[in-house]
Parts: structure tokens; sequence; C-alpha cells
């Protein structure tokens, strides 16, 4: 399975602009609005990968505030390949 676009929310290039730089494998890349996730992954089975970046103290207050709930289930409408990545330890 290889990546064939990757399209990254708008929001995490202002919060990680490093995120711009990263090469995919040379899929083409696209910033934009998304309603779920930083980014979404697609591949050359047809497949597409949801993937939410969380810091360690973005994560607590999502768990907080309850926000984590709704951006797995919508990320989870979207695929059944949805993940929450913890950046930096807890």
């Amino acid at each position: 399975m290889s990546i064939t676009a990757i399209m990254i929310d708008s929001n995490e290039i202002a919060t990680a602009p490093w995120i711009k730089q990263l090469s995919f494998g040379g899929a083409p890349k696209m910033v934009t609005n998304l309603e779920w996730g930083d980014a979404l992954v697609t591949t050359d089975d047809q497949s597409m990968v949801a993937i939410e970046r969380k810091t360690a103290s973005d994560l607590l207050n999502s768990i907080r505030d309850n926000h984590i709930f709704a951006q797995a289930a919508g990320m989870r409408a979207m695929s059944p390949w949805s993940y929450i990545v913890i950046t930096a330890p807890l």
C-alpha cells in the first residue's frame, strides 16, 4: 500500500508549519479546511486514513471538555482507519 494523496488541515499548518515540509513519498498534498482530523491520507488501494495529532496538553484538554469524543466519532464516520497520535509524553 502506498500514499496517493494527502490533505492537511489548514489549522494544523498554522500551529505546526513544519508539517508542510514533509514529502509523504512524493504524493501530492493539499492544504485545506478539514472538518475532522489534521490529515486525511488516500492510498492506492482506495483506503482513506484519518489522523488527529495531539500534544499531551491538547489531549488532556480535549478529554476534559469532551471534544475528543466528537473528533474520534467524526473521523471514524469518514474512515475505519482513524488514529489519534500523541506527539509528546504525558
